[in-house]
């Protein structure tokens, strides 16, 4: 009986919960880990977001493959791939500030409790900012919830990746350079879709089928664009809320338009089902551009929108035209009049460059909820709420509505309170914040809001009462209650409590500064601390089974040195000598003995393999149902010369795992057999 374990190379993150847009349906955990494929299964609506990284144009992550691990590792579970590709997926993540991005939708997956979310990625890059470069620490992103989460047989399960790029690359800047450590911070959200849910980002496909073939044409498939599989996507059938087509030409047209073949764009909501409920679709060859809105709508038609860094348009700005025949949409399904576009609006634009004229003629105007961003300057009471009182990215002053019971949240973590908001704006003078306006109120009113978090890092010197640490240059630091706290080692990143926080670790704080007043009593209120330099390592991460013993396993050979070894074996039982010096092309010999001319060996690979290629190492080829305990590999380069010797324990006496390195050898996949 065999059981097989697909897997991706080894990179840290810390996972935590946000108050983002899906509820964290995962919390309980508990329930049967057994996987059932009956009924068709479930599905899995996977999307990814990023909130804003003001130092930066642009940050691009490439991402190669998505995997729900089983929660319990029983024979013939194997991890389930909901999304892959071997180029990767590019995805510049300041984009999706303020919009969801759906990478990809995966139908009939095998129901049941799932442990994690297994994120391979590929490289990262930027525009801007700081870091001229980013070393990514290995290339995985494991992100463990609190507790399983459950996918539901003809149900679909929505699984939101915030990666906070801002956090991820303040926590490892390298001294004295310009190259950063990219470490992912990766909020998670998950639940059940059970209604339409809010717009991901606009669709680019290709139509692939109608649905049904022939008329009426009720819907089609959309085979999207970066090899991210299919999704089914639907016509309104409600005639006060019908879906509206755009032509080539820009203007609308019957359903009957839509052939196989065509190239769209789409907006519209995740239903229950896994699929796309369109309000717009898009036919043919358009731009699409973001911004904000400089001014609103003029005498001419025309409006100013600010591009974002990496836009199709050359140019810091663009001239918009709309027509009697755009569309004004304020996120992706109510219809407003152009006297929405305001200035301060995030916008999305689809339409043409016309070049005679030097316009954007705009099909489709997407707008955001309002936002404004700026200093909090004070909090003054009003009825029925309280007043902001807000100094804009314009250096205006606006004072915008608080209604009672409105959320105020640190960017990316929980909420804070307004008595605590209003005691650092009397003792600093300001806070940086964003504020998301009522689109229905007819004075600004806040829908939420959200403060910029403060940075700070330092060494703990004392452990103080009332959550409050004191750090070596006599800061004084309280975390919060409910505050999320990490443990970050070689291996893990494991929630804890405070009281595992101790003297001398090194702590990497997210919250809000109290300045030094005489009505300040800490210096820091933390949400999220995150703790470094640990004496004690996390517990091992092993994908051996008791009574199991791998027969294969897959090795990548990549032409590293013996210090990009990284395991959770004893130092005392695994070797490792020389340096392939990235040699393009090697012969490797494996097997059991240390000697590599041992007429007794069993001989569990010997060929040629190049960088970056993969190779089995199989107790087959030696006629053996087992791998034994101890197994050597030699690397020879084409003067027969050794170029390194690596030894490493394979009877699961000690830990093995998808992404551990020997040397130049990464374990990719592993086979296991009873024994």
């Amino acid at each position: 009986m065999k059981t097989k374990f697909r897997g991706i190379l080894a990179l840290f993150v810390a996972v935590l919960f946000s108050a983002g847009f899906f509820l964290v349906g995962c919390g309980g955990g508990g329930g049967s880990a057994n996987l059932e494929a009956s009924s068709g299964g479930g599905n899995v609506a996977l999307l990814l977001a990023d909130g804003p990284a003001d130092d930066y144009e642009e940050i691009w992550l490439s991402v190669t493959k998505v995997l729900l691990m089983p929660a319990d590792k029983k024979p013939g579970q194997s991890p389930v791939v909901i999304f892959e590709s071997a180029e990767g997926h590019e995805v510049n993540l300041l984009e999706l500030r303020d919009e969801d991005f759906l990478l990809t939708v995966k139908k009939r997956v095998p129901a049941g409790w799932y442990s994690k979310i297994r994120l391979e990625v590929k490289d990262i890059w930027s525009e801007g900012g700081p870091c001229d470069s980013f070393k990514l620490p290995s290339n995985k992103i494991d992100l463990n919830p609190r507790g399983a989460f459950e996918v539901k047989s003809g149900e679909t399960l929505a699984i939101r990746l915030d990666i906070d790029a801002d956090k991820s690359i303040g926590l490892h800047e390298a001294p004295n350079s310009n190259k950063c450590i990219f470490r992912p911070v990766v909020f998670v959200d998950i639940d059940t879709i059970f209604a339409a849910q809010r717009c991901p980002r606009i669709l680019t496909g290709k139509i692939k089928q109608l649905l049904p073939e022939g008329e009426p044409v009720e819907g089609f498939v959309l085979d999207l664009l970066g090899e991210r599989g299919s999704i089914d996507v639907w016509l309104s059938d409600d005639p006060s809320q019908p879906t509206i087509i755009f032509g080539e030409d820009g203007f609308r047209v019957r359903p009957s338009e839509l052939k196989p073949g065509q190239y769209v764009r789409i907006t519209g909501k995740i239903t229950s089902e896994g699929d796309l409920a369109a309000s717009v679709i898009i036919i043919g060859d358009v731009l699409n551009v973001k911004g904000t809105v400089v001014s609103s709508v003029d005498a001419d038609s025309i409006f100013p929108l600010l591009l974002d860094s990496g836009q199709s348009i050359v140019g810091e700005q663009v001239k918009v035209e709309v027509t009697d025949a755009t569309l004004v949409l304020v996120d992706c399904d109510v219809e407003v009049g152009t006297d929405a576009i305001q200035r301060g609006k995030r916008t999305r634009v689809v339409g043409k460059y016309d070049v005679d004229e030097n316009v954007f003629r705009a099909v489709a105007v997407f707008l955001k909820s309002e936002e404004i961003y700026g200093d909090l300057l004070r909090i003054e009471r009003a009825t029925g709420g309280t007043n902001l009182i807000i100094k804009d990215q314009y250096e205006e002053e606006i004072t915008v509505f608080l209604p009672e019971e409105t959320p105020i949240y640190l960017q990316g973590d929980g909420p804070i309170s307004l008595g605590l908001l209003n005691q650092l704006l009397l003792n600093c003078g300001s806070k940086k914040v964003r504020v998301t306006l009522d689109p229905e109120a007819t004075e600004p009113t806040a829908q939420e809001v959200r403060v910029q978090p403060e940075r700070l890092y330092g060494q703990v010197a004392e452990i103080l009462g009332d959550r409050v640490v004191q750090l070596m240059d006599g800061k004084l630091v309280r975390i919060q209650e409910g505050a999320t706290i990490l443990l970050n080692s070689k291996g893990a990143d494991i929630p804890v409590d405070f009281d595992a926080i101790e003297v001398d670790d090194m702590l990497m704080l997210y919250g809000l500064e109290d300045c030094e007043t005489a009505d300040a009593d800490v210096d820091f209120y933390a949400f999220i601390v995150l703790i470094d330099n640990l004496e004690e390592p996390p517990p091992v991460e092993d994908d051996c089974i008791d009574g199991y013993k791998p027969q294969r396993l897959e090795m990548l050979y990549t032409g590293e040195d013996c210090t990009a070894s990284e395991n959770a074996q004893d130092p005392e039982k695994t070797l490792c000598e020389g340096d392939p010096a990235f040699e393009s092309e090697v012969f490797i010999r494996v097997s059991d003995k240390e000697k590599p001319d041992d007429p007794k060996a069993k001989v569990w690979f010997e060929g040629e393999v190049d960088i970056d290629e993969t190779f089995d190492i199989d107790a087959a080829n030696a006629d053996e149902d087992t791998l034994k305990a101890n197994t050597w590999v030699f690397i020879y380069d084409d003067d027969d010369e050794l170029l390194q010797k690596i030894n490493f324990h394979t009877s699961c006496s000690q830990p093995l795992s998808i992404g551990d390195q020997f040397g130049s050898l990464i374990l990719e996949d592993m086979e296991l057999v009873k024994k």
